[in-house]
């Protein structure tokens, strides 16, 4: 478990346009939401170094301390892929696991590292697997986030 858990706060429909849910197996770990106004988390990252969102060993990223998972390009969530991980991405009409016809589809590149990038349009859903963990990480909207941002009454 993160021993530095994310930031619990309420998210701002107008401004948040990704999140990032951790889970193991079924288990929801922690949530994140980045936004693109002032004060706002931009970017998600994982790994052993003190200041990644969600702690990993690093034996899961091939070594490195410190890998950004999440970013953010304007209002467009971009997913990085450790070359080591497991990718789903969950489109509307069809789920694709292949890091291959991701890239030959157009819908990621690959940088030198073998990482890949994949800008998530709206709708789409990009699951990560890294290690006993799964992030999934997907495009918000104000509908939705208003609805999670609605305070539970636990006494009724």
């Amino acid at each position: 478990m993160n021993p530095n858990p994310t930031k619990t706060m309420k998210p701002n429909p107008e401004t948040t346009v990704a999140e990032v849910t951790i889970l193991w197996s079924e288990t929801t770990l922690d949530v994140a939401q980045l936004g693109r106004s002032s004060g706002e988390q931009t970017s998600f990252s994982i790994g052993e170094d003190p200041s990644c969102d969600s702690w990993i060993g690093l034996d899961h990223l091939t070594g490195r301390s410190r890998m950004t998972l999440v970013t953010l390009d304007g209002d467009q969530p971009v997913a990085h892929v450790p070359a080591n991980a497991g990718i789903s991405l969950i489109r509307p009409t069809v789920t694709m696991s292949d890091p291959c016809q991701l890239q030959r589809l157009g819908l990621a590149t690959q940088n030198g590292s073998g990482d890949l990038r994949i800008p998530l349009e709206e709708g789409w859903v990009a699951e990560i697997e890294v290690g006993e963990l799964t992030y999934r990480v997907r495009r918000t909207t104000p509908d939705v986030l208003e609805r999670a941002a609605t305070p539970v009454d636990w006494n009724s």
